[in-house]
Parts: C-alpha cells; sequence; structure tokens
C-alpha cells in the first residue's frame, strides 16, 4: 500500500501489492480517497495521470459536484446510500450496522462499483463525505480477488490515521452537535476499527461462503469476476514474502472449473454439513414455473397429455409481475423456517435461471429475469440457508426418452418418430444446468434432486441412477459445493432421506442405522399453485406434524406455490403466519432440538434440547399430567406460552384410592399440576429444567 500526497486529496493511496493468493494486487490499479473538493488544477493533473475513472459514492442527498477541474475525468456516481446518512445517526448505527444495511440494501450499487474496477482502467474510489462507503467496496474489491484478509483489514484501518487531525476533530465535533443524541455519529468521523471490518467479512463468509460467492448472488457473471482478477491481480504469480504461507486461490469461476474425474471412488467426496439442517428442523419449499399460470398443479402438462405446442402459450404468457422473493423469504424466516428450497427446473423442463445450454428459461420470457438469482439474494438477506430443486426429468428436452411419466406416453406417432432417444445424450446437458447452478450463484446449502422412478410399476421405462450417470453427478456436486447437503433421489444414498406427503411412525434408517430425514408436505396436497383445491390443512396440524417429525430427528420441508403473478396467497400467508405465531413462543423447542431418550406418554412428544425437555402437549390433560420415569430427573417446570411455574405433586405408589384422593402411581413417575384452562396456542408445551445426571 503506498500513501500518495495530492493537494486538496485526502487519504489517497494506492491499494496494490498485497498478496492475494500466489499473485499480488497490481500497482497502479485501485486507489482510494475521502474528499476531492479542494483538488486544484495541479492535483487533478496528477490524478488525471494515475486513474481513467473515478467511482463517486454518494447518498440521495449528496448533491456536491466533482471539481470542475476534473471534468474530463469518468466519473460514475453511485447513491450508496439510499436516503440520508442522516437516518442511520437518528437511528443510532455504529459504523458496523452501516455497514450491513448497505449490504442488505444497496448490494446492486455495491456490485456496480465493483463492475467499474473489473473494467480494466485504473480506478480511484471516492467518497464525498465518509470513509465508510469507500471502505467497504475496496475490502469487497481485494477480497473477492482472493487478497490477504490481514491486509485487506490493515489496508482498511489506515484509513483514519491518514485524515489530517484538525479534520477530524473539526468532523467530530459538528457531528456531535448535529446528532447529540447518537452515540456513534462523532465516532465516524475518527475511527476505522480493524475488527468491523474483520468481523464483517467474516460475516459474510459465514452466510454466503465467500465475498465472491456473494456478487456472483447479486448478478456478477463468471466472466465479470474473472475480468475482476485480470484488472487487479499481477499477471504473473509473485512468490510469498519471507516467512509467509502461500495463501489458497479463490474459487474458481464456472467456465475454469475442470471437468470431473470420470472415476468418483477415487475420490473423497466433502462430507456434507448437516449440522445447519438438523438445527433448522423446519424449511419451506417453493414449487413455481410455467405450471402456475395452469393453476392446476404442477404435473398438468403429464396429467392431461399436454404437447409442447400446448404448453407453449404459458411460456409466452409468464410474467409475474408481483414476483417478490424478498416477500417470500420473509415470510419463511417470520415462520421460524432456516431455509428456502426452490424447483430451479420441475419435470416440464422449463429453467427459471439464465441458463446457457437451453432458451426454454425465464429470461425468453416477458419476464426477462434471472429468478434463481433473484431468490438467492432475498433468501441471503433475510439470512436463510438456501436450497435449490432440479428435476432430473425433463419433458421438453429432445433426448429424454419418453416413459410412463411423459405427456405424450399415449401419442404413439410421437413415441414412434422419438423411439430412437438415449438418455445419455441426455447426461451432459442434465448435468452441465447442475454445474451452472452450483458455480453462477454463490454457496448453495442444499440440492433437492427429483426423482428416480425403476422401482415405480405404475410408470413404465422408469429411469434411476444409471439414467442420470448419479454417481459422476454426484461427485461433481461434491466437488463444486463442498459440504453441500444431497437427498436421496439420484437412485444412490444421499444425506438425507425424503418421506414425501406421509408422516413416519418412527425414526427414518438406512440399512439399520438411523439417519436424519426430511417430511415433505404440501399445505394442499398440490404442490404448484391450484386455484381451485381448497383443502388446506390447519397452521395447528402442521405444526403437529413439525413437533412429531424433531422428536423422531426429522426435519419438516412445508411447501407453497405462488401463484402465476408470483404471490403466495392468502392461504398459505395465513398458514405460515399461525406457525410463525406458535414458533415465536416455542421455537427452542424445536430449533437445535432432537429426540429424547424417554417414553413420553400417549398425545405428547417429546424433543430434547442440552439440558431442557419439551413435552408437546396434542390433548390438554384433566389436573395432572404424568410423566413416566422423570420423578427425580427434573429440576423445575414451566408452560412456555407464559413462563409459569408448574408445581410437581408428590403420590406416595403405595397410596390407595380413595374418593378425592388420587392413587399411587408406578414408581418414578413425574406429576405436573396443570391449570384447568388450555393455554391458547396451537400445542402447549411445558419445558423441563433436568438434572445433571438425568440422561445418564
Amino acid at each position: 500500500m503506498t500513501v500518495l500526497q495530492i493537494d486538496g486529496v485526502v487519504g489517497l493511496r494506492d491499494v496494490g501489492g498485497i498478496p492475494a493468493g500466489s499473485a499480488r494486487v497490481r500497482p497502479g490499479r485501485l486507489y482510494r480517497s475521502g474528499a476531492l473538493s479542494d483538488v486544484d488544477r495541479r492535483g487533478a493533473e496528477q490524478l488525471r495521470a494515475r486513474v481513467g475513472r473515478i467511482v463517486d459514492l454518494r447518498s440521495d442527498d449528496e448533491v456536491a459536484e466533482a471539481p470542475t477541474v476534473l471534468a474530463d475525468v469518468e466519473i460514475v456516481r453511485l447513491p450508496l446510500y439510499h436516503g440520508s446518512p442522516r437516518s442511520f445517526f437518528l437511528d443510532g448505527y455504529d459504523l458496523a450496522g452501516i455497514y450491513r444495511h448497505l449490504l442488505a440494501e444497496s448490494m446492486p450499487e455495491l456490485v456496480a462499483a465493483i463492475r467499474a474496477i473489473a473494467e480494466g482502467e485504473a480506478v480511484l474510489v471516492h467518497c464525498t463525505a465518509g470513509k465508510d462507503r469507500t471502505g467497504l467496496v475496496i475490502a469487497l474489491a481485494l477480497a473477492a480477488v482472493g487478497a490477504d484478509r490481514d491486509e485487506v483489514v490493515a489496508d482498511y484501518a489506515l484509513t483514519s490515521s491518514l485524515i489530517p487531525e484538525a479534520r477530524r476533530r473539526a468532523t467530530s465535533e459538528r457531528l456531535r452537535r448535529a446528532y447529540p443524541q447518537s452515540p456513534h455519529a462523532a465516532a465516524l468521523a475518527t475511527e476505522s476499527p480493524a475488527a468491523v471490518m474483520r468481523d464483517v467479512l467474516a460475516e459474510i463468509d459465514a452466510t454466503h461462503g465467500s465475498v465472491r460467492a456473494l456478487l456472483a448472488a447479486h448478478g456478477m457473471t463468471a466472466e465479470e469476476l474473472s475480468a475482476l482478477d485480470r484488472a487487479l491481480l499481477d499477471a504473473e504469480p509473485c512468490p510469498p514474502a519471507p516467512g509467509q504461507t502461500p495463501l489458497t486461490a479463490h474459487p474458481r469461476d464456472a467456465q475454469t472449473s475442470p471437468a470431473v474425474d470420470p472415476a468418483p471412488g477415487d475420490r473423497m467426496p466433502a462430507p456434507a454439513d448437516l449440522t445447519w439442517f438438523v438445527d433448522a428442523r423446519l424449511g419451506m419449499f417453493v414449487h413455481w414455473g410455467l405450471y402456475s399460470l395452469a393453476a392446476r398443479h404442477e404435473w398438468v402438462k403429464s396429467r392431461e397429455r399436454l404437447s409442447d405446442a400446448d404448453y407453449e402459450s404459458y411460456r409466452a404468457h409468464f410474467d409475474p409481475d408481483r414476483f417478490d422473493p424478498r416477500a417470500w423469504a420473509r415470510i419463511a424466516r417470520e415462520a421460524g423456517a432456516g431455509y428456502v428450497v426452490l424447483t430451479a427446473k420441475h419435470h416440464d423442463g422449463f429453467c427459471l435461471w439464465d441458463s446457457a445450454l437451453t432458451d426454454y428459461t425465464t429470461m425468453n420470457t416477458p419476464f426477462g429475469r434471472d429468478a434463481v438469482a433473484e431468490f438467492v439474494a432475498a433468501c441471503r438477506a433475510e439470512g436463510l440457508r438456501v436450497g435449490l430443486y432440479y428435476s432430473l426429468i425433463d419433458w421438453h428436452h429432445e433426448s429424454f426418452p419418453v416413459d410412463g411419466t411423459h405427456p405424450q406416453r399415449d401419442d404413439e406417432e410421437f413415441k414412434a418418430a422419438t423411439v430412437d432417444r438415449d438418455v445419455r445424450d441426455y447426461q451432459p446437458y442434465l448435468h452441465g444446468q447442475v454445474r451452472e447452478l452450483l458455480t453462477q450463484y454463490g454457496r448453495i446449502d442444499y440440492l433437492f434432486f427429483d426423482f428416480s422412478y425403476t422401482h415405480r410399476p405404475d410408470y413404465w421405462g422408469g429411469k434411476g441412477a444409471e439414467d442420470w450417470d448419479a454417481e459422476n453427478l454426484l461427485a461433481l456436486v461434491r466437488e463444486l459445493q463442498p459440504g453441500i447437503i444431497v437427498n436421496d433421489r439420484l437412485g444412490i444414498p444421499g444425506d438425507i432421506v425424503t418421506p414425501e406427503q406421509y408422516q413416519p411412525l418412527a425414526p427414518m434408517t438406512r440399512d439399520g442405522e438411523e439417519v436424519p430425514w426430511e417430511a415433505c408436505q404440501t399445505l394442499n396436497g398440490s404442490w404448484g399453485y391450484d386455484r381451485d383445491n381448497h383443502e388446506f390443512k390447519t397452521a395447528e396440524s402442521l405444526i403437529r406434524l413439525l413437533v412429531d417429525g424433531v422428536s423422531k430427528n426429522g426435519n419438516l420441508l412445508l411447501n407453497i406455490g405462488p401463484d402465476g403473478r408470483g404471490r403466495l396467497g392468502r392461504d398459505a400467508e395465513e398458514i405460515f403466519g399461525g406457525i410463525g405465531t406458535w414458533m415465536d413462543d416455542h421455537a427452542r423447542a424445536i430449533r437445535g432440538a432432537g429426540p429424547a431418550p424417554f417414553t413420553p406418554p400417549a398425545d405428547v412428544r417429546y424433543t430434547l434440547r442440552g439440558d431442557r425437555l419439551y413435552a408437546h402437549l396434542f390433548a390438554w390433560p384433566f389436573k395432572h399430567l404424568h410423566l413416566p420415569g422423570l420423578a427425580g430427573r427434573v429440576r423445575y417446570a414451566q408452560l412456555m406460552t407464559d413462563a409459569s411455574e408448574l408445581v410437581p405433586l408428590h403420590v406416595d405408589p403405595d397410596r390407595v384410592a380413595q374418593n378425592t384422593l388420587m392413587g399411587g402411581l408406578p414408581s418414578g413417575t413425574l406429576t405436573l399440576q396443570l391449570p384447568m384452562q388450555r393455554p391458547d396456542t396451537a400445542v402447549p408445551v411445558v419445558e423441563l429444567f433436568l438434572t445433571d445426571d438425568a440422561i445418564a
């Protein structure tokens, strides 16, 4: 990093020289500065000699123009605060809060700034009235090309020391007078704590996998990310400094990912990260596509034997003007869900993303947008894990052999014309599309394949693992997204088991061993939007399914089917809202909880989290709750709705029942005294604080 002295330019420096993997950031490519307002003609000449473009970051209400002496320099103006910085001070934001707000609300502008840097000319990133914005843009650009994090943070922390002390004091005093009620306003003028930027970058890594993945999720293509590398990194690798360990390079782009070794058994696949999955317990499934316009079930093309020509009218009219994935994600989060899974492609073959392998996508509809990209960004913004559903079946692809699921399975002329189709010709397309989904949108947490059906006698010509080249496909997935969760529908074992539209009576097993599982359920029996189907389950019945599943070490993936305009519908919103109301009081009995080693009484389900046992009461007992085997193992008991104590009743096991006197209960039974009135909640829950030796 080289500090430059140009009159009228505050804190100007060249950030070149920072190590980035085996390379280094090129000097003379990226500069940063504070205010340019006082620069004179001589200073402007010095700037012009160094940079061809200025990225000017400002809020909507900052109207000051760059000095006229810089009129011949291309200036890209980006309103990085929407509204006014004043609102941040009045709301009590600290610096970390401002950065989190920018990452949630101003990603289009941040991406535009990074794109300007990637275009190749030497760039100065400048902020009219604050170092915080330049700090974030520079840090994102450097982290995206794999720059050493300690050096990135050190560059950021250097900012305040480059502002003249008198200027810092004056600015701090001005802000203190302007916003006396803000504890952070004055400090923002003088401080650049390294811990803030370090924490912000760590949060991005934890949520998105990497800064590069964050930018990809918000629309930067692999080609643009490669252009950023070319713009900022030395063409020739640089050796590490003495005593320095070489760093790992940034993730590969889609175009440069090598082909997967055709012998998957020779590679050790990365194990799936199931920690977040079993902690979340509740997910939202979203079935949405062309079939949403038909409004007659997602299998409408197969059920009604529609040809491609018949189905084409839905593509021609697909224009969901109310599409708002952020609203979907917000409803999921408010219901207590930890992840959302979207049908990127269903059996009809229509793709919700900008696939380079087919024109049968949302990009070639009146809608004309990449729905997957917007969905991924929305989930990340709401703090949710991202799942994508991908259909192994494709009724639109010219190489997919006709079978018992195909819409034209009874069309003898069509079957005769396509009799030579070979599923092996479909495999490169299948694998290529999976590669696209796993390389263009950053970190994907869960991949839901659907489905293999060699075991289904009702579908002649059924397809399975061999038809999908499942071993190599799974190896590809593991290579592109280490740690991703993959379900069990490739025809080979996956990370989880996925029972559909039924509730298991016991924990799910594979080869006699219990495995994590996820029950996928609909709200009304249909996965896609079904206008005339009003057989909706109640929120209470779905909460019971959720509780029952967690008690057996399972998750619930609960489906919604947005309509053709992209809306969820009142019924779905009310049901998810009802689940959210219950979860608001009872989330700790679900999230991070699992099965318990105790046998509950009838109409009760146990979940366990740490040293707390939760008794979910599917029926409200009269006056007493009897819990076999828990006597002496519970320190304290309370209702979760209001944290009111439930007092134990001690009954001599040998006592004889007489009139109003309760007789003795089996040895080891814990009896709790309940109120007569059932709590006003879908499923009442008793929270039991266990003794230290209760489980041992």
